[in-house]
């Protein structure tokens, strides 16, 4: 399938076009469970899939606590790995930016999720989607071919933020090895 990149978005058009993308299919959360994440009362890693699913509220306060939430992750759960990187691919640009983001917060692991991340950075409609995989890929310091191809191409793109990232990322590598 074909997709037009996009830097703007509608809740319209996350809502029309994630019909076609991977699901997150996990209930939401409410008020309450999202600021007892944010005071610490409870522990945020182990719903990451839920707080992502959150994101997709078309209640701007929902959505806000779920980030709040989500920046309150130190470390993301291992075993959570696939599941939040199959969520790069998210129509919903706040999804799949929070997934490359949350991909991060797994260490060294990381690398086990650089083909699902390229695909993002190549391949997602919404630009802030591309610079966090960019982003996520420069911390990990042995990048496959296609993870430095996909870089060095995102480093030649349209977008000047896009192109910092990926030039920032392939640095990293090169003084890394």
């Amino acid at each position: 399938m074909l997709m037009l990149m996009r830097t703007q978005w509608t809740w319209k058009d996350v809502m029309e076009e994630s019909r076609t993308m991977p699901t997150l299919d996990v209930n939401t959360l409410d008020v309450a469970q999202l600021q007892r994440m944010v005071s610490g009362d409870e522990a945020a890693a182990p719903r990451s899939l839920a707080l992502l699913a959150t994101l997709q509220s078309l209640q701007e306060e929902i959505r806000a606590w779920a980030c709040d939430a989500l920046e309150s992750i130190e470390v993301l759960p291992r075993e959570l790995g696939s599941a939040v990187a199959e969520q790069c691919q998210n129509a919903n640009p706040v999804v799949a930016s929070w997934s490359c983001k949350l991909l991060k917060k797994l260490g060294p692991t990381v690398v086990e999720y650089q083909e699902l991340l390229v695909a993002c950075l190549t391949n997602h409609a919404d630009v802030g989607a591309r610079q966090q995989a960019a982003l996520t890929l420069g911390s990990i310091t042995k990048l496959a071919p296609e993870s430095i191809e996909a870089l060095t191409s995102a480093a030649q793109s349209g977008d000047p933020r896009l192109q910092r990232l990926a030039a920032s990322a392939l640095d990293t590598v090169a003084t890394s090895q």
